[in-house]
């Protein structure tokens, strides 16, 4: 059996910093290989991660009421606002959403025009296939951004659901 975490996950987007956990032989054999793809991470970054592991009682419920807050922040105003099936997810930092038809590269490039920004679900999947009617939203933000990402999501729904074509727009959001 193998396991996989990362501390850009639990604790910051930007601390990348991950472990694996799996027989001795298996971790020997991704060490051998990752020689050869990478020096190693940076110490400082894996001293945070010393840190904070060390804190994760004190630290994670407070992360996890904030996350919380914000995916439901997300999903309320998308549910609001928009047709689509917006399941509420266990945990992670996403919202997998099902647009109802596969336009989730158009959808996405709609939304980058209205200054929002998508992934597409294709981007995903190992070819590519499958998954076209889904996006992935990040409920990270602030709130205040996320609040301000929904009303830029409806323009972009109409765009792709009335045929129109999209117009250039600021980037961000």
């Amino acid at each position: 059996m193998v396991s996989v975490g990362s501390a850009s996950k639990v604790f910051w987007g930007g601390l990348r910093v991950g472990w694996i956990r799996a027989h001795a032989q298996v971790i020997a054999h991704l060490a051998r290989a990752r020689q050869s793809a990478d020096i190693a991470t940076a110490v400082l970054d894996q001293l945070a991660v010393t840190e904070l592991l060390a804190r994760r009682a004190e630290v994670l419920p407070a992360r996890r009421r904030l996350l919380r807050e914000r995916r439901d922040l997300l999903v309320d105003g998308l549910r609001a606002a928009l047709p689509w099936e917006v399941p509420v997810p266990a945990g992670g930092l996403f919202c997998w959403v099902d647009l109802g038809r596969p336009v989730a590269q158009a959808f996405a490039a709609a939304a980058a025009a209205e200054g929002a920004r998508v992934a597409a679900g294709p981007l995903f999947t190992p070819d590519g296939a499958g998954a076209g009617s889904h996006v992935r939203l990040t409920f990270t933000r602030s709130p205040a951004e996320l609040a301000d990402a929904v009303p830029r999501l409806v323009r972009a729904w109409h765009r792709v659901s009335s045929g129109r074509p999209g117009a250039s727009g600021r980037l961000g959001a």
